[in-house]
């Protein structure tokens, strides 16, 4: 048997079916299925998994604090509430974190000025690339 909360934790990623066939057939996934899964979102190669650890860090120390703590104790809860209290609580918290910056992204988004997104590492153009 798993133990350690796995039963319960990964069987609400996989579902019923896939978690028994892994538990009663002791099949082992390989990374790339584990990804197709969603039992994780990212796979990189050998050796390259502290580098994306450390831009994720980056990414992430550049949120507002606010922001990370409602994405970290906020989402978790949001899931296990009826549909009309989520969508509550998330109006109230995003009124909360929503700083000067993310209005002025979002209202440029909305009036069609929104500097294209570009992903770290990728050339682009505009204010998003540099």
């Amino acid at each position: 048997f798993v133990g350690g909360g796995g039963s319960v934790n990964i069987q609400r990623l996989l579902g019923y079916a896939r978690m028994a066939d892994l538990m009663l057939t002791g099949r082992v996934l390989s990374a790339a299925e584990g990804e197709r899964m969603n039992l994780c979102q990212y796979v990189v190669p050998a050796g390259e998994s502290f580098a994306k650890a450390k831009e994720f860090a980056h990414k992430i120390a550049t949120n507002a604090p606010l922001t990370n703590w409602a994405v970290c104790s906020v989402l978790p809860r949001v899931g296990d509430l009826s549909h009309d209290d989520g969508l509550a609580i998330e109006s109230l918290i995003g009124a909360s974190v929503r700083s000067a910056e993310g209005s002025a992204r979002i209202g440029a988004f909305l009036e069609g000025r929104a500097a294209p997104i570009v992903a770290p590492g990728a050339e682009g153009t505009g204010p998003a690339a540099n």
